[in-house]
């Protein structure tokens, strides 16, 4: 779920580990974090060793370049609760909604769906927001606001595509480049 729309819930990958990383990869991990269960992740990377990563209003930028203009990501938007079977007949993942109010669902869609479905942007604080206070982060960081921050040596900055429901670098951390399994070069 951390990755739709890009990668679906119960989907395959094709990874290897002769493949060196690049900035927009999908990579395979360790995830070594002891705040969560020890289990192996994907996420794309966003930062490499020396870049200088900032969220601002839910975008990513690296090295003050919109990191996010070319993919087609999840963000969280209000829909009238009425629209819920639309939804799933349009083929949109619930698996990720809430119900706000009585008459409204918080749901993740991309911008088109957002469109599609007459969606109004969510501001509202996000459960995401009380995993991003970690040990390294200033107190006043959350997941759609965020940085800068140089990437260290050796470490790789990741974001889920699910950008408002995913556990990746904003809670996590940075990830160690030895901690990578392999590089996703398919996805099934």
């Amino acid at each position: 779920m951390g990755n739709e729309p890009t990668i679906k819930a119960g989907g395959y990958l094709l990874a290897s580990d002769f493949r060196s990383i690049q900035r927009g990869d999908f990579v395979v991990h360790h995830q070594r974090n002891p705040r969560f269960e020890r289990a192996i992740w994907v996420q794309r990377v966003i930062g490499m060793a020396g870049d200088t990563v900032r969220i601002a209003n839910g975008t990513a930028y690296v090295n003050g370049v919109d990191g996010d203009d070319l993919l087609v990501l999840n963000h969280a938007y209000q829909v009238p609760g009425a629209t819920r079977s639309l939804l799933k007949e349009s083929g949109v993942s619930l698996m990720s909604s809430w119900q706000l109010q009585r008459d409204t669902l918080l749901v993740m869609l991309t911008p088109r769906q957002a469109l599609q479905f007459g969606a109004v942007p969510y501001t509202g604080a996000l459960a995401m927001d009380s995993l991003t206070a970690l040990e390294w982060s200033a107190p006043d960081w959350t997941s759609r606001e965020l940085g800068p921050l140089v990437v260290p040596p050796g470490e790789l900055f990741i974001l889920g595509d699910n950008r408002d429901n995913s556990l990746d670098s904003r809670s996590i951390g940075t990830i160690r480049e030895q901690d990578v399994i392999g590089v996703v070069f398919k996805i099934l």
